[in-house]
């Protein structure tokens, strides 16, 4: 886990070696990471330390997580759960003998959560239960909004989708490529990342190739306090012959 305090990024310091997916903090005294082999780790500022989980969720992956209010949201391979900081609550597992598998997340109160995943699951909690709005497709891995009529969800093959308080509405892909991660600042600026460095950028009218980082799968995009876009991915290693390869004469 790295910190940036303004300047620096700083290496923390974990009391695991599993795979991190994620990490949402409220606030500098309540932060939450979640990942492999039911990895959830919390930390109130200085020490991050284990939380203690049910017997049953130790072995799921968690690939995404959010918090507002006194609620947090988890989701991943186990379906949609909810954490209170003391125990946790089912809110969507099977469905038809099939694990919905949520890839992401997102929540604008305490008593309301998005959620989109595999095969274009596309659903919001709130006390009366589930809404489905699922639009059949590729995975859907990344989901962000402003308020509850304004949502985001990016996918697979460059899918985009937008909700506007009623229904979803999907654009046209700009790339071919996998979108990972999605960011809304406001109704008229909102950012997605993904694969082979692809960085779109809504103006409030349309989507638009804002760049391309070479080499690098993106997974985050975020907007600090400042405004400054900060993203983050993985390096992908390119092979090629960069030298003439010889050729057999006899």
């Amino acid at each position: 886990i790295l910190v940036f305090d303004g300047t620096w990024w700083g290496l923390k310091q974990t009391p695991t070696k599993e795979r991190l997916n994620a990490v949402f903090a409220r606030n500098e005294q309540d932060i939450i990471a979640v990942g492999a082999q039911g990895s959830i780790l919390r930390s109130q500022g200085l020490v991050w330390f284990h939380e203690d989980i049910p017997q049953k969720l130790q072995g799921v992956s968690w690939w995404a997580v959010h918090g507002v209010g006194s609620a947090w949201w988890l989701s991943g391979e186990a379906g949609l759960w909810s954490f209170d900081g003391e125990s946790f609550q089912l809110l969507l597992g099977d469905e038809g003998g099939r694990p919905q598998r949520v890839r992401g997340l997102w929540s604008a109160s305490a008593d309301s959560a998005w959620i989109a995943g595999e095969g274009g699951l596309l659903r919001r909690w709130g006390p009366a239960g589930f809404e489905s709005f699922d639009v059949p497709g590729g995975d859907l891995l990344g989901l962000a909004g402003t308020h509850n009529a304004d949502v985001w969800a990016v996918g697979e093959t460059g899918r985009i989708l937008h909700f506007d308080g009623l229904s979803f509405f999907e654009y046209l892909p700009l790339t071919d490529q996998t979108l990972r991660a999605v960011h809304a600042v406001s109704e008229d600026n909102a950012w997605a990342v993904g694969d082979g460095g692809v960085v779109l950028h809504w103006d409030g009218q349309s989507w638009s190739h804002h760049t391309q980082v070479e080499h690098i799968d993106l997974r985050a995009v975020g907007v600090n306090v400042d405004g400054a876009l900060m993203v983050g991915g993985l390096p992908v290693l390119v092979v090629r012959p960069f030298l003439p390869i010889p050729e057999a004469v006899n």
